[in-house]
């Protein structure tokens, strides 16, 4: 990778870091009196509200005063008012959210793409002078620790692979117990 494709320059401070976190907090805080916790079980069973749903609800409150006098005294008109009030709200903000979300995960990628295409050149620079016809003996001993933390990490991740492979059997020995007790 070039120097100049480079788009990024510039890490976060830790008191920025913090800062942005703390703020997040604090969105999230000022919005819980607002919300509950929704599961993903939840989710499935609610209702789906789309355009013309909008339009039903508008034209329902239009007529809550005309038919107050149908309706059980429990049920208020304005309950529909606040729920759709806060719905467009929430809209709102989700919408905020994901673009934000979005503009962060893409230059995470970015950030995360350009330290890799570095380290590519760099373990290719110490390669080069570690095995070319002047090696240098700084870069031999960086290249072989290079290779070292390699095989480390391909070695450990290949033991997590069979550790889950092994626990993924245990585990349908023993859903078959189960489903036969």
């Amino acid at each position: 990778m070039n120097q100049e494709v480079i788009r990024l320059t510039r890490a976060l401070t830790a008191q920025e870091h913090t800062d942005i976190k703390a703020a997040i907090k604090s969105i999230t805080a000022q919005i819980a009196p607002y919300t509950t916790v929704v599961d993903e079980s939840q989710v499935k069973n609610l209702n789906k509200i789309g355009d013309g749903d909008k339009v039903l609800i508008a034209d329902c409150l239009s007529e809550g005063d005309a038919a107050q006098e149908l309706l059980p005294a429990l049920f208020k008109m304005e309950t529909i008012e606040t729920s759709d009030k806060l719905h467009d709200q929430l809209y709102e903000i989700e919408d905020a959210l994901f673009e934000l979300y979005q503009h962060v995960r893409r230059n995470r990628m970015l950030a995360g793409s350009e330290a890799s295409g570095m380290v590519s050149t760099f373990y290719n620079i110490m390669k080069t002078f570690a095995t070319g016809k002047n090696k240098l003996a700084a870069a031999v001993a960086i290249y072989k620790r290079l290779q070292g933390y390699y095989m480390k990490r391909v070695e450990t991740a290949k033991a997590n692979k069979r550790k889950a492979e092994a626990q993924k059997q245990v585990d349908a020995v023993e859903q078959v117990k189960k489903e036969t007790a």
